[in-house]
């Protein structure tokens, strides 16, 4: 559904090579707070345990200079449910655990998607992937190869 949902905002373009200032708060002001009300990205966890997104994004520990919770969103629940989930090894636990941290993040509404582009994962014994150095910034096909 696309439609207008009534935000207005001025919106500043910055430099790539600024992005990371802004993204991981190194440019606060001296009452910590960053220099922007709204900020445009995305995030992708560089490994499988669902953790990895929560406790980036949305715990209060990395609410510092050089972490991504870029709202400086804090919520002592959502973090003891967080720190929870390192204290046991039983899956559905942590399940539980990141369902009802993943409730009280919604319903403080600490991020607003905007836009969720519709992604598809395919896993196969037909491909290789060799990455290039730059290939997490810079994805490419070309990295891919067909197994014979």
């Amino acid at each position: 559904m696309v439609g207008e949902i009534g935000i207005k905002m001025n919106i500043k373009e910055i430099l790539s090579a600024d992005m990371f200032s802004y993204l991981y708060g190194f440019n606060e002001d001296e009452n910590g707070n960053r220099p922007y009300q709204a900020f445009g990205s995305s995030w992708v966890s560089d490994y499988l345990d669902p953790v990895g997104n929560l406790k980036t994004m949305f715990h209060s520990s990395n609410t510092v200079p050089g972490c991504a919770n870029q709202a400086m969103w804090k919520n002592a629940d959502f973090d003891a449910l967080i720190d929870k989930s390192y204290e046991t090894t039983d899956d559905s636990k942590r399940v539980e655990y990141f369902i009802e941290a993943s409730k009280i993040a919604a319903d403080d509404c600490a991020y607003i998607p905007l836009y969720v582009p519709e992604s598809v994962y395919a896993v196969s014994d037909k491909f290789t992937f060799t990455p290039s150095p730059q290939s997490f910034w810079n994805f490419s096909y070309t990295d891919f190869q067909v197994n014979k």
